[in-house]
């Protein structure tokens, strides 16, 4: 597989929003049936294009590859493997494998509220390797946002039962046309338990108000505090624009 093709197949990769491992033959030692420098792409469903030489050497490689994108413990790993030890093929050589995984487009950001914040937002977002959700229960603005292969728009006049339709780990910006809408959407998230970030938009006189209902709600001390309102960094100014700015630069802060 050609150097250009293998970048043009990430790319399209990272842009479908598809985590995958590039799986490199860097060293040889007697017979082994590709050279090195042989590279294949993996994603979750398999082998998705190139070689390392078919057979048993391949199944393995693709089995590893597989196994580090499930796991995502690392972005990358080396593999010694004896293709008679190891895979009882006759030839008896031994391959080295390097196997670097992408996750860039493995974590999820969902925006709710597509208001003239959440359109400065999303259209900053869609430039990130991430997964993109923004929803709002006004078709006109969600048409207003771009078409993308990353960003799925929902329509939804019950917000509220969209969190739990999320990764457990996604990252909650929650910007809707009304404080009334955005607690809704909060008690759903703080309820869950596993967000890495919840930002409300608002003041600090806005922060207040929302938890002190949350108290009254039974929501406890250390509960209401694990969200940031006003959400974004303290830079910029107070238009759309910068405040898109400072928001994503806030989730890349808290990012894990």
């Amino acid at each position: 597989m050609l150097f250009n093709d293998v970048i043009q197949i990430c790319q399209d990769l990272n842009l479908a929003g598809t985590s995958y491992a590039v799986v490199t033959i860097v060293k040889i030692d007697a017979h082994v049936p590709q050279e090195v420098g042989a590279k294949m792409i993996v994603t979750l469903d398999g082998l998705h294009a190139g070689t390392i030489g078919g057979g048993k050497i391949e199944a393995k490689g693709i089995s590893l590859a597989v196994e580090q994108i499930s796991v995502g413990s690392s972005s990358a790993l080396m593999h010694r493997i004896d293709l008679n030890q190891d895979l009882g093929m006759v030839c008896g050589g031994v391959a080295t494998l390097f196997i670097e995984y992408s996750n860039l487009a493995s974590w999820t950001i969902a925006v709710y509220g597509a208001g003239h914040v959440g359109q400065a937002l999303v259209n900053l977002l869609k430039t990130f390797s991430c997964q993109l959700v923004c929803v709002d229960a006004r078709e006109e603005w969600l048409e207003k946002l771009p078409e993308h292969p990353r960003l799925n728009k929902i329509l939804s006049s019950d917000m509220a039962v969209i969190p739990k339709t999320l990764p457990k780990d996604t990252y909650h910006v929650i910007a809707t046309q009304g404080h009334v809408f955005d607690l809704v959407v909060l008690r759903e998230v703080l309820k869950m338990g596993t967000a890495p970030y919840i930002g409300v938009i608002g003041s600090t006189v806005k922060a207040r108000t929302i938890r002190a209902t949350l108290m009254k709600e039974g929501f406890t001390e250390a509960e209401t505090k694990l969200f940031y309102c006003p959400m974004g960094l303290p830079i910029g100014n107070n238009t759309p624009a910068e405040i898109a700015v400072s928001i994503a630069a806030q989730i890349l802060e808290k990012r894990k």
